[in-house]
């Protein structure tokens, strides 16, 4: 059984939270000149833990993460707020193993640990009030029912509010004569006060209270700082001031607790600030907020990189037609690969609602990141297609694929629409025996195949159609087409908020990687396209559409696309919304686009720029999905 006889030594770790005195800067290149001066002074933390009786042994992870947080911030010494076992039983052996259990916790702390009773801690379960047994043995266990702790930057007093052994608080008057001079002695010395105690007695109408309250904001009136912090109530709260004295509540450490964090129930630690010049500052700290040097190690940093960046991860390896005026009903066949050294369990399925946050239940960490990035403007969870029964998890060796066979269905639909996408989470045991989560997306190919007609409404869409994390938040180009008078009509209205055309002399890259917002057409056969670059925002409408010619050069191993640049045909165009994007009408030949009644492959990429380093693209069809547009048997 573990011991304790007495109070931890005074003796005081200092966390020094800024540099003190000269700062010397020696720069490697000119610039703006750096601070050189005095740092800031000396500051010192006093932390706090909350109440953690729950009756069940489900709160103990969270003090044993807040030991570990309290082990890293390195505070000058650690106090409780009371009720740190059970308690309220008739069983000394069930009050001590309750203890040992609390000590093998708390015994890890780096810095002074310094208890305070709570009502848990000292009543007896036989509900009598002269049964002081429990109240006696906190003694051995822990220490005195009330003390005061003297630092050279404040003064900790902590009270007993369980004297009565009764619900009330009800302060003694041996109790509130010591603590009275006590609190003479703080406000002499001119340092900050801080009054501790379990059951915040300003909140009971006979506790007593305003005895000490009276001297508290004298001091107060004298300029000492003086802040007074309880629990028991198990709901973190800031009372309202009085006479400028503070009056705080926590919550809890491990303790019973069911309801959301801002209804003020969360695992958190209280710190106390100190600056060195009588001032005091309370904040508080979720549990488990703070990492170790190895949270993630490089092992499985990169294991959750490879699943991630794999384009064998996950494949969709079926193409379905657009489900435009025609219904779809389809066996989508995904293939999985595990390409990194230890086994993957995969689940997931169709993408129906935008994603929940990511919760790291061990580290008590939730992470928005996943509702944060979401980007409804790429993916559809209003998608008409319907996955049918769901997808049974399975688990993949190292180097182990398999494929999975998915029903989809989708109601015939008046216009295009945006891809549906399935998300997968990779879940693999990283080097410290902790499920790493790693989600994998694929997005469904689908085809068009359009015919040409003498009528035309902007009935489709430029998707995106495999996931970028720079996707930007602007809606989907509109595109309508139409044949009149032996020309294909091409009609694109384009959102976009940075209006951009930065010249390129490289012919390639104006095609593959413009600086400037293009839109590119890709019609006729694969081996020898017609390629056309609009750069609507170039500045001269007597120029803003070429032909590009397409062939092949080889320097040295590597195979290139080199393009030559050829005024075309003329477009009208014309800036939308007020400049927050643009219009094309874009005029090309039946002919040149092939023979009457000839099915012709075709695309629309529409590339925008904002003067950043990446070319977000939208495209009418998936490159993959081999669309195209089917011509009049006459022009």
């Amino acid at each position: 059984m573990h011991e304790r006889t007495m109070l931890p030594s005074l003796v005081l770790c200092l966390l020094i939270e800024s540099a003190l005195g000269q700062v010397r800067i020696d720069a490697g290149t000119d610039g703006r000149d750096l601070p050189a001066g005095n740092a800031g002074h000396e500051t010192v933390t006093l932390a706090i833990l909350p109440d953690r009786t729950t009756g069940r042994d489900w709160g103990l992870p969270y003090l044993t993460r807040a030991v570990e947080d309290l082990n890293r911030i390195g505070p000058a010494a650690v106090f409780t707020i009371g009720d740190m076992v059970q308690g309220y039983t008739r069983s000394m052996e069930q009050y001590d193993a309750d203890a040992d259990a609390y000590w093998g916790i708390v015994d890890d702390l780096r810095s002074p640990f310094y208890p305070i009773a709570g009502n848990h801690d000292t009543i007896a379960g036989s509900r009598s009030t002269e049964d002081r047994r429990f109240e006696e043995r906190y003694k051995e266990r822990f220490g005195p029912l009330y003390f005061a702790a003297s630092f050279d930057f404040a003064t900790v007093i902590a009270l007993y509010t369980d004297e009565a052994q009764a619900s009330a608080p009800l302060l003694s008057e041996e109790q509130i004569a010591w603590a009275t001079a006590r609190l003479a002695a703080a406000r002499e010395a001119v340092r900050p006060i801080i009054v501790l105690m379990h059951k915040p007695a300003w909140r009971y109408r006979d506790s007593r209270w305003d005895r000490l309250h009276a001297p508290l904001a004298e001091a107060r009136r004298a300029g000492v700082k003086v802040i007074v912090v309880a629990g028991h109530f198990h709901s973190m709260q800031r009372d309202p001031d009085r006479d400028g004295v503070e009056y705080h509540i926590v919550g809890t450490c491990g303790g019973m607790i069911d309801q959301h964090p801002l209804a003020g129930q969360l695992q958190h630690l209280t710190f106390l600030r100190f600056d060195g010049q009588g001032e005091a500052q309370v904040y508080h700290q979720a549990v488990g907020a703070t990492l170790p040097d190895d949270f993630i190690r490089s092992i499985d940093q990169t294991r959750a990189f490879r699943l991630k960046t794999s384009e064998q991860s996950v494949e969709c390896l079926t193409v379905l037609d657009q489900p435009v005026r025609s219904p779809v009903n389809a066996t989508v066949r995904l293939r999985f690969t595990n390409p990194i050294d230890v086994p993957i369990r995969l689940s997931g399925g169709l993408v129906t609602s935008p994603p929940a946050e990511s919760i790291v239940g061990e580290w008590s960490l939730i992470d928005r990141t996943p509702r944060d990035m979401f980007n409804p403007f790429v993916t559809d969870v209003n998608t008409p297609f319907r996955q049918i029964g769901p997808i049974a998890p399975f688990v993949l060796a190292p180097e182990e694929s398999a494929e999975v066979e998915v029903e989809l269905r989708c109601d015939a639909q008046t216009r295009m629409v945006m891809p549906p996408e399935f998300n997968f989470t990779a879940t693999f045991a990283d080097s410290q025996g902790r499920a790493v989560p790693v989600v994998l997306r694929t997005r469904v190919p689908l085809r068009m195949r359009h015919a040409l007609g003498p009528f035309g409404a902007m009935d489709m869409l430029a998707c995106a159609w495999r996931f970028d994390v720079y996707d930007r938040l602007e809606p989907n180009p509109e595109i309508g087409l139409s044949i009149h008078d032996g020309r294909l009509n091409i009609a694109i209205a384009a959102r976009d908020d940075v209006p951009c055309h930065f010249p390129m002399d490289d012919a390639t890259e104006r095609v593959l990687n413009p600086m400037s917002d293009a839109v590119v057409l890709r019609f006729g056969a694969p081996d020898a396209p017609h390629i056309y670059l609009i750069e609507p925002m170039c500045g001269d409408e007597s120029r803003p559409a070429w032909r590009v010619t397409e062939h092949r050069t080889r320097e040295g191993d590597e195979e290139r696309l080199a393009c030559t640049l050829e005024l075309e045909t003329a477009i009208t165009w014309e800036l939308i919304d007020g400049g927050k994007g643009y219009g094309l009408i874009i005029q090309v030949s039946l002919e040149l686009l092939g023979r009457p009644g000839s099915e012709v492959p075709f695309n629309i990429e529409i590339a925008d720029n904002d003067e950043t380093y990446h070319t977000q693209w939208r495209r009418w069809s998936d490159p993959r999905a081999g669309s195209t547009i089917l011509l009049p048997t006459r022009y």
